[in-house]
């Protein structure tokens, strides 16, 4: 039973990360594989910078990718792309979000990134339902 070509550009993808592991090769590059998760990153991240494309610095770290005002150094979301899914953590305390299927309380667990809120997408509606929080993330931090 041979592999599927999904499959083996995950293996290969996997294996050069692990080549580079010393030249920091972020991890969510290895899950650029998914050309499915690729795409509804992109979409993400044009959304996000149109909240305001001059004052956003996207800072690659080495388990997510973080979405920081340039103003202030603060972080107002932090995204983790898996195998199967995008997880946001939005940077709000608890409490400051009504709590959904999409978006969860994750204040007392460990966790990459800032927040107590963590959402997670699969299709570009789950994008349009997040942008809001995502905004009053940013709107706060200013």
């Amino acid at each position: 039973m041979g592999l599927t070509e999904q499959q083996k550009r995950w293996n290969e993808a996997v294996e050069e990360a692990w080549r580079n592991r010393n030249n920091k090769i972020s991890l969510h590059k290895v899950y650029s594989s998914n050309s499915t998760l690729s795409e509804l990153y992109e979409e993400l991240q044009e959304k996000i910078l149109q909240i305001n494309p001059k004052n956003i610095l996207v800072v690659e770290r080495g388990n997510y990718i973080s979405f920081k005002i340039k103003s202030n150094n603060q972080s107002f979301v932090d995204v983790q792309i898996q195998k199967s899914v995008i997880k946001c953590i939005i940077n709000l305390k608890k409490g400051q979000l009504k709590l959904t299927n999409q978006l969860k309380d994750i204040s007392k667990l460990g966790h990459f990134g800032s927040g107590d809120y963590e959402a997670t997408m699969k299709s570009q509606e789950e994008i349009r339902l997040l942008m809001g929080c995502i905004r009053k993330s940013y709107n706060r931090l200013l």
